[in-house]
């Protein structure tokens, strides 16, 4: 009897001790994490591990500035068809694109509606040569973002993500138990889903720093004479009468759907009636 307790005992002993020593590996590598990360914030070349070859980080001093440039331009033309075949020439020159394009069309104006795509290194000349063919500019907002700093602190964060999930896998190939395999699998979980927000951040990024992007918005403003306004004016009120026998037409119809109800209601009308002309009747006899 006193074996089986000894063995129990040391059973539960040897549970504890495997226990203590993966909450004690992940304390650690938790710990060293929390402090790289404090350390990025605060210095990035002494903070930077290990990265992934395909990520190259220079050094603070000749680290290639990460700048985006986007703009947005109105341009009023006579002819809006003919200025944006012209444009889309320019921006072939210039290795860009338009993306999409929106057309509109009403009484007052005709307008194209452009989204463009164009490197970063011809953006300049791009808006130069607009700029410089003639054509009347009337709105024209050019932002030029440096995001050199918040680029290299994602790079690095991200690159310590990757060495620490290594670690992680390094030590679930040395857990001993169910209990163990659970606890590292959800750090790894988290590690996974950080690294991937992360890689999708900078390749959105990237997308915008590769390529800049340019709004044009193309118009035509059309002449309305007082011929056309009268006649427009004209239809308004044939229209308007047409509108009205619609609804007189409709509302007839509507009537004759419902006859059998307003026939009910005529029927409970009279019956009233004739019952209070008949009491009414009733009580002059009495008088």
């Amino acid at each position: 009897m006193k074996a089986i307790v000894y063995l129990f005992l040391l059973t539960q002993l040897l549970g504890l001790t495997s226990c203590d020593k993966v909450n004690q590996l992940t304390s650690k590598y938790s710990f060293e994490r929390a402090e790289l990360e404090e350390q990025d914030s605060k210095n990035y070349s002494q903070a930077m591990i290990a990265p992934p070859s395909n990520q190259k980080i220079e050094d603070n001093n000749i680290y290639q500035k990460k700048i985006i440039k986007n703009g947005r331009i109105s341009i009023q033309t006579d002819d809006v068809n003919n200025t944006k075949i012209n444009l889309a020439s320019i921006l072939k020159v210039n290795n860009g694109s338009i993306v999409k394009e929106d057309f509109s069309k009403d009484n007052s104006r005709i307008s194209y509606n452009l989204f463009v795509k164009i490197k970063p290194e011809n953006f300049e000349n791009f808006l130069s040569i607009i700029e410089n063919s003639g054509y009347k500019i009337t709105k024209k907002e050019i932002n030029i973002s440096d995001i050199t700093e918040d680029y290299k602190d994602i790079e690095i964060r991200l690159a310590n993500k990757r060495l620490y999930l290594q670690k992680y896998r390094d030590l679930l190939k040395k857990a001993n138990n169910v209990k163990e395999i659970l606890e590292i699998e959800e750090k790894i979980r988290e590690l996974v889903e950080e690294i991937e927000s992360s890689e999708v951040r900078m390749k959105s990024i990237d997308n915008q720093i590769a390529m800049s992007s340019f709004y044009i918005y193309l118009f035509k403003d059309l002449e309305i004479n007082n011929q056309e306004s009268e006649q427009s004016i004209f239809d308004r009120v044939i229209s308007s009468l047409k509108s009205g026998l619609t609804s007189a037409k409709e509302f007839f119809f509507w009537l004759l759907s419902m006859w059998f109800y307003i026939l009910l209601l005529f029927v409970i009308i009279k019956t009233i009636q004739h019952i209070k002309k008949r009491r009414r009747e009733k009580r002059l006899r009495q008088n």
